[in-house]
């Protein structure tokens, strides 16, 4: 990847208000988006900031575009839960504040888990809020978060989950958390780790349009510890998929951002080396998309239509003529079809009759392979990390 020489930085640094910026990676951005790097504080950026894009119909992508079905937030609600329980009381009268309230997987757990609580949930796409909209402890507000006036210090509980990275400014948004909260209030933060570009298996573009900022746990932790929270459950070292983490209010220090050039070095090699990679892992991918082409004498089914999907077809080049079906838990409730094929449930495998089941997904891999053998026992598994690997396809698991 080539970048422009001397490129001149179009904004400061949303963190620091530094103008060292570098221009570190050009996605294929519908919005005209690039990728730059603070050189003093750290922070990756998409720049111009620019505001939200006109709604679309649901679609799916691994471009940059990343298409138009938000579910990711729904499938992190058992564990927000599991992670806020230890400092939730649910006998107290909590005031909640859930930004980002998408589908209301969050707000709708918190009602049944904190039957005394009120919540405030945030919301600007009105047509994802209905389904909780006339909960009498949920009162939904369908403007975005800059757009709202809420009191200082009203709330014990913010709840932000893969929203702050969609925002204009991240900084005026953990400034605006900062001031609702009550003296001691918790901010749960939950967002993409910008780690996960270092693993192999990650072929899809990351740098999506939606996102503007793109945080590390070292950087995200050293901006709230600046701006007035201490951090009472870091997140986990071994997630490279989330950074998840609960803050609570105190004293704010000096705005002064101090200088990291060890974290600036680290993420301009981490992007660099992933700008680098898709290539290699894009050819290996059409490897793969060759070899499962091969099985047409079998019925091959994908199981998983999203992201990794779109890129096996995409980028993969796979023929989808080749496969009996397509399987997702969550899609069809939005996408009738995909590359030409239509979406099916889980439960419709034993009608697909698969020889083979190639499991298109991440974070789920287990979990759909377990139920992939519950379903189909005879048919071969294949996981979506043996089809960029050396092991010829297929490779099973036992």
């Amino acid at each position: 990847m080539e970048l422009p020489v001397n490129a001149g930085t179009p904004e400061p640094c949303d963190n620091c208000q530094n103008a060292a910026l570098e221009l570190v990676y050009k996605p294929q951005s519908e919005r005209g988006l690039s990728v730059w790097l603070c050189g003093h504080c750290g922070l990756v950026q998409s720049l111009p900031r620019r505001d939200r894009g006109k709604l679309k119909c649901a679609t799916v992508s691994s471009g940059a575009g990343w298409g138009n079905v938000r579910y990711g937030k729904g499938f992190r609600v058992d564990e927000t839960m599991a992670v806020l329980a230890p400092y939730v009381d649910p006998e107290q009268r909590l005031r909640i504040l859930d930004v980002g309230s998408n589908r209301g997987g969050f707000v709708t757990a918190a009602r049944d888990a904190w039957a005394r609580a009120a919540i405030i949930a945030v919301e600007p796409d009105g047509r994802v809020v209905d389904d909780y909209r006339c909960s009498a402890a949920i009162h939904v507000m369908t403007d975005r978060i800059e757009n709202t006036d809420l009191q200082d210090s009203d709330f014990d509980l913010v709840h932000s989950c893969h929203t702050l990275e969609h925002l204009k400014s991240a900084q005026w948004a953990l400034d605006h958390h900062w001031r609702v909260l009550k003296p001691g209030g918790l901010l749960f933060l939950d967002l993409p780790n910008i780690e996960l570009i270092g693993q192999d298996d990650v072929v899809e573009e990351w740098f999506i349009d939606k996102h503007l900022y793109h945080y590390s746990a070292e950087g995200l932790i050293e901006q709230l510890e600046r701006g007035g929270f201490e951090i009472i459950v870091e997140p986990d070292p071994l997630d490279r998929v989330n950074v998840t983490l609960i803050a609570r209010k105190s004293q704010r220090l000096s705005r002064t951002c101090p200088a990291n050039p060890q974290l600036v070095d680290r993420m301009r090699q981490l992007i660099d080396t992933y700008g680098r990679g898709r290539t290699q892992k894009i050819a290996k991918l059409k490897e793969a998309a060759s070899r499962i082409e091969t099985l047409k004498d079998k019925r091959v089914v994908i199981w998983g239509a999203g992201r990794l999907f779109d890129c096996l077809v995409s980028q993969g080049e796979l023929n989808t003529s080749c496969l009996a079906g397509v399987v997702d838990s969550y899609l069809p409730n939005y996408v009738d079809a995909l590359h030409g094929v239509s979406l099916r449930r889980p439960n419709d495998i034993e009608t697909l009759a698969p020889d083979t089941i190639v499991v298109m997904s991440r974070s789920f891999a287990d979990e759909i392979t377990c139920e992939a053998k519950r379903l189909a026992p005879n048919a071969q598994i294949i996981p979506y990390a043996s089809l960029l690997s050396e092991t010829a396809v297929p490779a099973t698991y036992s």
